[in-house]
């Protein structure tokens, strides 16, 4: 990890009555390394490059879906600064609390809440190979 780092923290993107904020993003070579307060579910929408993460490099194409915890260091890179090499990013931000918080009215199924409840500070990549991902956080964005 470098010696500065940028952190992002949650309340800079939603109030404490819905820790909950959803972006879609052109990823560009301008954003460092940062990590952030809060759980990211990040969604390749389109095109083609590499997700920093941890101390990994990652090919990042259109339908893949990361899960970062709290505290991970990542960033995105399309695969050129070519604006036909550009990066599609959906950002689905929320406080820690929140899956909880919103289980209780509307109980997850099972695999979700477990995805969701990991707490190993490691993580995940998915395919969304049936493209269930991309069309909620379309419909949420």
């Amino acid at each position: 990890m470098s010696a500065y780092r940028r952190i992002l923290v949650g309340q800079d993107y939603w109030d404490d009555h819905f820790p909950l904020h959803i972006t879609r993003e052109r990823e560009a070579f301008t954003l460092p390394l940062h990590l952030h307060t809060f759980i990211k579910i990040q969604y390749v929408a389109g095109g083609k490059g590499f997700h920093y993460i941890g101390d990994d490099r990652i090919l990042a194409e259109k339908g893949d879906l990361f899960i970062i915890p709290i505290g991970t260091e990542h960033v995105y890179r399309p695969s050129s600064p070519s604006a036909k090499d550009e990066l599609i990013v959906y950002n689905c931000l929320f406080d820690e609390q929140f899956p909880r918080r919103l289980a209780l009215a509307y109980p997850f199924p099972v695999e979700l809440s477990a995805i969701l409840a990991a707490n190993d500070h490691r993580y995940s990549h998915y395919r969304d190979t049936h493209s269930t991902a991309r069309q909620l956080l379309e419909a949420v964005h």
